[in-house]
């Protein structure tokens, strides 16, 4: 019997997604065991879909490159409407006792800085977290001054990037840089005195398909920073790392810290696509609440910001 003669050409396509699919559901069972492997499970929801979309597409026989088209249509406008039905401008309204935060990788690429400098200034949060925050904006430092007086990082180097504007007086701050060896580029910043003392920890880890083991790296990293500090911890940022992800589940269990728990695909946005992948993460240590966790608007960036507002423990004070 000819195949090619009873199978169309959706049918093959078909076929070949099926393949795709169930070859990173295999990468997703393996995660624990391998890196490399680990870095495809990012896509386990996709594939997914894809199983259940290619099947489809083969039980159609002569519709079935229709309904493959229908199916992959469906898979890309459901992660995209989790991102737009969770979207909103910023956090309101303010409230005693709460800390509102905005996370947010700009984009090197990104052009229109009076946008983004409006964007933070109309967000008015405490904190201010920014990754691929390098020398092209440095001057978005300097601009937005009345409403974030404070600021710490490593904006001045391309290798680091990484910011923190503040409404607040910093106790301490320090960054971190990939280059020297010390994990991925990172600021740290802590706020108040004593036992209450607030810790802040912005990162932008490596893309695990530039170095699956560098990426579970610095992922430890980070989740060594958290364990070790005292008091109330805040982390935030771009992790390149899905729900589905072993490294997530890694970061998850050595920090001890409790994740937003919600699904909010923030990459890509608009200018380079529909979102897809909820690689932007928060996560509080278990005497923070976070009360309010969304996706921010289009900024230009091929990020979404993460925006939250967090109740503080009763009597902590800046």
């Amino acid at each position: 019997m000819d195949l090619r003669n009873k199978l169309t050409f959706g049918q093959v396509v078909a076929g070949l997604v099926l393949l795709g699919s169930l070859a990173i559901v295999a990468a997703w069972l393996a995660r624990s065991w391998s890196p490399y492997a680990d870095a495809f499970a990012n896509l386990l929801g996709h594939a997914i879909c894809g199983i259940l979309g290619s099947v489809a597409a083969l039980l159609a026989r002569r519709r079935a490159l229709l309904v493959l088209i229908a199916a992959g249509t469906a898979t890309l406008g459901l992660y995209a409407s989790l991102a737009w039905r969770n979207t909103i401008d910023v956090v309101t309204p303010r409230k005693a006792g709460y800390l509102e935060i905005v996370s947010l990788n700009t984009w090197h690429q990104l052009e229109d800085l009076d946008r983004l400098q409006a964007y933070l200034e109309r967000a008015d949060a405490d904190i201010v977290l920014v990754y691929e925050f390098g020398p092209n904006k440095l001057a978005l430092i300097e601009r937005p001054k009345r409403t974030y007086p404070f600021a710490a990082g490593c904006a001045e180097t391309w290798h680091c990037a990484v910011e923190i504007l503040s409404k607040h007086a910093f106790a301490t701050a320090e960054a971190g840089r990939r280059e020297l060896f010390d994990g991925p580029p990172r600021v740290v910043a802590t706020f108040g005195e004593g036992t209450s003392r607030l810790t802040i920890v912005g990162a932008h880890v490596m893309r695990p398909i530039d170095g699956p083991n560098g990426h579970l790296e610095e992922i430890r990293r980070i989740a060594g920073i958290a364990k070790a500090a005292t008091g109330p911890v805040i982390v935030a940022g771009d992790f390149n790392a899905t729900w589905w992800s072993s490294s997530f589940r890694i970061f998850s269990e050595e920090s001890g810290l409790t994740h937003m728990g919600r699904f909010l695909p923030s990459w890509p946005a608009e200018a380079r696509g529909i979102p897809q992948l909820n690689i932007d993460h928060l996560w509080v240590s278990k005497d923070l609440t976070i009360e309010d966790v969304h996706l921010g608007p289009y900024m230009g960036s091929d990020h979404r910001p993460l925006i939250a507002s967090i109740r503080m423990p009763t009597g902590f004070s800046w």
